[in-house]
Formats: C-alpha cells, structure tokens, sequence
C-alpha cells in the first residue's frame, strides 16, 4: 500500500543512493575500494506463467516502515536477466522488502531480517494476472487518456485474421499504452507484440512507433493464455532464509483470519500452535528464538491459543529495540501489544474492547484492573526504544490501549507524539483516529464527499444525496479481515431497522468493482446502497475524511450531524446504538 519509487539508472546514481540512505547498492553499482567489510547478499532466480521469465522483470529493495508509507523509499533495484537471474547487496542491517514484479504477473513481496554476512537465495514463482475469458469489451488507454478505462478509451475492433486492431492518431514519435478489460482488475501490457518499459511507479507499459501520426495497435487473442499455476517462493541460504521463511508463514495467518470471520472455529490453529511451540523449542540461537516467538504471537492475534507465557517470554527475551518489534510483519498485526495482552491474559478481552462488544461486569474490572500494568510495560518499552519510528509506533499502540480508559494519560501520549514525531505517519494516524479533530467524530458535520455509485461512472453519491435521511455509512473492503467481521451485524442492523428509515451505504475500497460483486454473490448479500473508490489505501476519499484504516462505520443524521462513530457501530454494540436514535 503506497510507496515512492525511485530507480537508479546508472552506476552514478547507484553510488549517490547508497551514499544518501546507507543501506544497499546493486551489486554491479559497487565500487571495489569502497566495497564493505561485509556484506549481506540477496540472489536468485523468477520464473513467471509457463516457466519462462516475464518480460521486464525486477527486483526492488525498500527499507520496511510497514505503517507508515512515506518511510519506506526504494532503496535499489535490478533488473532480472536473460535467464531469470539477479543480485543484490545490502550494507547495513535491518528489515527490508524485497518487490519481484514481471509484466502482466502480480507483484510477489518478500520480507526479509539481514546481519551482516547473510546470504539469502530466493527461488520465485510469480503469478500470471487473471484474466477474462473473452475480449468483447477490451480497450486501449494510455497517454492520451491519462489510462484511464472510461470513455476516452479506445475499443479495438476484429480484423481479418481474427486479431482486435485499432488506429490511434498521435503527434509524437510513439505511444504508450495498456490493455484494459483483459485482465480481470486493472490494466495490462500487450502480449507478444511491441515494446515493454516499467514506469517509476512500477506499472507495466507497451510501447508501439507511430508512423505517418497513426500508433496502430494489434492485439492478438491467442497469445493471452491462462496460466493457473499458484506463486511460490523457494529460500536457502544462511539463517537469514529460515527467517524469512517463518514471516512468510506468518503472512498466510495473517491472511487466514478471513476463515475465521466466516465462522470457523479457533480450533483450526491448534495443530500450528503446537508445531510452533516445538520449532521455538529447537530453535539454535536467539535469532530463530525470536521469530518464533513472534510467529507464537501471531497465531494468538489470530484466533490461536497461544499460553500467557509466551508473551511473557517474549517481553524478557526480545529486547525492545530488536528491529523484529519494528519489522513489517510485527507492526502489521501489532505484535508489541498482543505481547503484552497475551501476558497479562487479557488479549481476549482486548478484542472484546476493540470490537465495542459489551464486557461483563466481572470482565470489565479485570480488565480495567490489569490495564495500568500494561501500559507501564509499554512506558518502560518506549523508555528504552532508540529508534524513533519504532518509539512512535509503540506510542499509537500505548493510545489505541488507553482510549476509553485513560483519558489523561491518553491525551498524555498524544502531545507526546505531536511534540516529538509531528511528521510521522503513526503521529496522523492516532489523531485522526483517537484525537478531538478527526473530521469523523460525533457532533462534526459530515464533510463533503463524493463516490460513484457501484457499477455506474456516472452516478454519484454524495453528502447533498444523503441529506434528510439517517444513513449508516460502512467503509470497507473485501480484502480487510476486520471488515468482514461487520458482515453479521450489518445484515442484522438493514433487518431491523431498515423498516424504521435507515438507510445504509457500503463504500468499497476494493481494486475493482468485480471483485465487490463476486463477494456479494458468494458471501453476503449486502442488500442496500453501494459506492466504489477505487485506489485502496491511497484513495483520495479516505485522505479527504480521514480514513486512515478499515473498517470505519459512521451514523449520520438527516441533518449531516455525525451521531455515532467507531467502536459504538460495530458488532454487539451497533444495534444498542441504532436503538438510541431510531425508535
């Protein structure tokens, strides 16, 4: 999700990067007398649909700030040869992402944890995009339209020979484009014709001469094959490969929460607790020690029933400047705080809280009971952290424990972080989510926005649309786990009080509107108004209201006066809410 790109084009600018960030230069960029004492390397091969290298493909390397996109810059790259192969060294430790993208295949990422002296091979299978079985609708987009697949695009039409053509006047020398409606979301390079160049933000593009100030553009059908075979990353090397390994792992428990909001039970991680217990038991140094204990950590966020002991034991054993605690994957899933619950034997109830589901009596002094004691193991954390993202992310998760509980000392961390990190994504994030001026708060106005409605560009649904109306407005995506969770308790809110003059609007953040309709179709039903904002992450209406995560639900009344927001709108407790303002 969102970040910059800067390729090195020559050796000039390898040595200026590497001189400026300190961190890795491809290896045909090293300067023999410059060379360092010791090196980490990372090597290896990729293969693409049919066993054959994509064209074009690369290989980035970016330092990992997971949370924050504007901390994680291209750091170098290289471009993969002939016969699929490519190097690169790293000069300083820490964690990094190594990016491996071909044209017209999905991006595979790899996170990796170096010292100095690793030597990482990765073997990589990528994934041919999916895509349509027909050409019905194809188009041509580029240059002149910005590639955008509206109706400035241009349709190609069959010819002779059974190949789509189409005619594009231009007054340069060449154009660039892309296919769209080839592939099932987004654009695609040409198959087997003319030529292929990456763009600066890593897009794919071909490229056809112009002549007589006519680009003609022939796509032929035959060579788009289906490939099915699924992507796969093989790793050997030093320790350095075992790492990366078990984050991989990690990344599919991560990914398998989505089971568990469809309601399958916690029991699924019992045989993945118990073989991680054991592999922590064998682990050969403090090294594995620790990703170990992080992969324990991640299969209890995740619904596993992982024993106190473990985060205790990780708290004592994994100092809280290991860059494991900073790395993408622990910061992702908030690995420092589930260690911290997991210890004090309240990451249940924590879960319970951040879902806004009522706590017993009994539940809610145990926690309210336990909470100073993990908070001042967060202060103790935060004391000894030297790295200031780190310090800052820990503070976001010292706010996001103590909101609702703790005003003062909530408050408390939030001008620390204004003073300290102004600038850091962690800082805008915990004030939009938990400060007093996030443009989403009780009492605000609902700002201006505009969407399009789903499955039509030209349709919009905007704040004047929704006005006069007491309308539950749920953010969301099919790919975020914490959104799918809602799915239940939003069917059950249009059950209810749909009949008493709710109205309801889904805003889908997804990569293409197929992909919000599949899920309509397979998985729930979402009987009421939807909108589309393609972009993810990076969508400028999440920037323009302040969405800086999903899922995010608000009420607004028929005056646009937001009436509840957040944890008060999601699970046991949105129905109590909407019973408040809808009788």
């Amino acid at each position: 999700m969102n970040m910059r790109s800067i390729i090195p084009k020559t050796m000039g600018h390898c040595a200026v990067l590497a001189a400026l960030l300190g961190t890795a230069v491809p290896l045909t960029a090293q300067v023999r007398s410059e060379r360092p004492a010791r090196l980490s390397l990372i090597s290896g091969t990729v293969v693409g649909a049919g066993n054959r290298t994509p064209v074009a493909t690369h290989v980035r390397l970016r330092h990992v700030r997971s949370l924050d996109p504007d901390g994680a810059p291209e750091i170098a790259s290289a471009t993969v040869d002939s016969r699929g192969r490519f190097a690169l060294a790293v000069t300083h430790p820490g964690s990094f992402a190594v990016e491996v993208s071909g044209a017209a295949h999905e991006i595979r990422t790899v996170l990796v944890t170096l010292q100095p002296g690793d030597s990482l091979n990765l073997e990589v299978r990528l994934r041919q995009v999916p895509l349509r079985t027909t050409f019905d609708s194809a188009m041509v987009v580029g240059d002149f339209n910005g590639f955008k697949a509206d109706s400035m695009g241009r349709s190609l039409r069959a010819d002779a020979d059974g190949r789509l053509v189409v005619e594009i006047p231009t007054t340069k020398d060449s154009l660039v484009y892309a296919l769209a409606r080839v592939a099932r979301r987004g654009l695609t390079p040409n198959a087997g014709r003319d030529g292929v160049l990456r763009t600066a933000d890593g897009a794919f593009r071909s490229v056809v001469v112009a002549r007589n100030g006519i680009a003609r553009v022939v796509v032929d059908p035959a060579l788009f094959r289906a490939d099915t075979t699924t992507e796969w990353v093989r790793y050997s090397g030093t320790e350095a490969a075992e790492l990366a390994r078990i984050v991989d792992s990690i990344g599919v428990y991560q990914r398998d929460q989505s089971l568990l909001a469809r309601g399958l039970p916690a029991a699924q991680w019992t045989g993945r607790v118990a073989r991680a217990q054991a592999a922590l038991a064998k682990a050969p140094s403090p090294r594995l020690r620790a990703i170990r204990l992080l992969e324990l950590l991640a299969i209890a966020r995740s619904g596993g029933n992982v024993a106190p002991s473990v985060g205790r034991q990780s708290l004592r054993e994994i100092p809280p400047a290991h860059p494991l605690w900073s790395s993408a994957t622990s910061l992702s899933m908030a690995l420092p705080m589930v260690a911290v619950q997991l210890a004090d034997s309240v990451l249940p109830l924590q879960k319970q809280v951040m879902k806004r589901d009522p706590l017993s009596a009994a539940d809610s002094a145990r926690y309210r009971r336990h909470l100073p004691h993990q908070l001042a193991r967060l202060d103790s954390t935060i004391m000894a952290s030297r790295d200031d993202f780190a310090t800052a992310q820990w503070l976001q998760f010292a706010v996001a424990m103590a909101f609702g509980w703790e005003p003062e000392r909530t408050n408390r961390y939030l001008a620390r972080m204004q003073t300290e990190f102004a600038d850091r994504f962690a800082t805008v994030m915990a004030l939009q989510v938990w400060g007093g001026n996030r443009p989403l708060r009780v009492g605000a106005t609902l700002p201006s926005f505009s969407v399009a409605a789903l499955g039509s560009s030209t349709t919009r649904i905007d704040d004047r649309t929704l006005a006069g109306k007491t309308v539950l407005i749920d953010f969301w995506a099919t790919w975020c786990t914490p959104c799918l969770e809602e799915m239940g308790p939003l069917h059950d809110a249009f059950k209810q009080y749909q009949p008493r003059g709710l109205e309801m609007l889904s805003v889908s953040f997804d990569g293409a509107v197929a992909d919000v309709n599949k899920f309509r179709t397979d998985r729930w039903a979402m009987p009421w108004q939807h909108a589309w904002e393609g972009g993810g992450l990076g969508a400028p209406t999440l920037m323009s209201l302040g969405l800086y995560g999903l899922p995010q639900i608000v009420l607004v009344g028929p005056d646009g006066t937001i009436l509840a927001e957040g944890r008060d709108l999601r699970g046991g407790a949105l129905l109590p809410t909407l019973a408040k303002f809808l009788k």
